[in-house]
């Protein structure tokens, strides 16, 4: 087994993360991804390498950080499994804590985990042969500006709906806690097959968020008027400028996205009462 490692530099339990990692895991080899260069523990004979090259050579990816941290390891993974090691704050996608690392490194070691597959996005561009990853959501909105920009959505090819708003989210059953929950969408259980489609503070009273069938495609036009910029955005990390009336398509990849966990991980519900504190 060789562990490839990606973290959040800024973090300040960082180094102490990766020095018990490294103790842990023993004769295990590992590779950190470059940001980690000036932390990674001395003496190990350990390779830091470009985050592709460490993907390439990993059978399980170790993610050390917040949310932000895991949704790179996951628009890079490949399907690879990924352990997350909450150093943030509401950590949904990160089920461990640094403390767990010997026990969690132990487990791997002897195969006692299973795998969750999680569905993702994929968007492209009408205008540019641009994809976007997404393990959480895309969005599109505008910028530099307090203006609403014009917005249709078709659902397979059917016109599902035209309003003008702030913009418009795209989001997995897994994003529904994030970008969406804050837009008023609804949590959906990450079992589910649906992909949601939620506008951000809607001009018509009636329009609301939507669950459709993780198989469908969602074709969104966009328009503004005058100067105004458009932004499209993947996990808040991946981003790029829109032509206003161009077209963006978004679909579900199914199961993208590998996370580790044991059996007695929190379960969705657990994790929900202690992040959202419902009680």
């Amino acid at each position: 087994m060789i562990f490839g490692v990606l973290g959040n530099p800024r973090k300040k339990d960082i180094p102490g993360v990766l020095q018990e990692l490294k103790r842990s895991a023993g004769e295990i080899e590992i590779y950190y991804s470059e940001e980690l260069k000036d932390l990674v523990p001395g003496g190990t004979g350990d390779q830091v390498l470009p985050l592709e090259e460490v993907v390439r050579r990993a059978d399980v990816l170790f993610s050390l950080g917040g949310d932000g941290t895991f949704l790179k390891a996951a628009r890079f993974s490949r399907g690879k499994p990924i352990v997350g090691i909450n150093l943030g704050g509401l950590g949904f996608l990160n089920f461990f804590s640094p403390d767990q690392i010997p026990e969690v490194v132990n487990r791997l070691k002897r195969g006692e985990f299973y795998i969750e597959k999680r569905d993702a996005l994929l968007a492209l561009r009408s205008e540019k042969d641009e994809k976007f990853f997404a393990l959480n959501d895309v969005s599109i909105t505008i910028t530099g500006s307090s203006r609403m920009i014009e917005i249709v959505v078709e659902a397979d090819g059917e016109l599902m709906s035209r309003y003008r708003a702030d913009g418009i989210i795209v989001s997995t059953p897994t994003g529904s806690t994030a970008y969406n929950l804050a837009a008023g969408g609804p949590v959906v259980h990450p079992d589910v097959d649906a992909i949601i489609v939620t506008p951000i503070c809607a001009h018509i009273l009636s329009i609301r968020p939507v669950l459709l069938p993780s198989s469908t495609v969602v074709n969104i036009t966009v328009r503004v008027k005058g100067e105004e910029k458009l932004m499209i955005s993947a996990d808040g990390q991946q981003q790029s400028m829109l032509v206003s009336g161009e077209k963006v398509s978004v679909r579900v990849d199914k199961g993208a996205v590998s996370m580790v966990k044991f059996e007695d991980t929190p379960g969705f519900f657990e994790i929900l009462r202690k992040k959202l504190c419902w009680g």
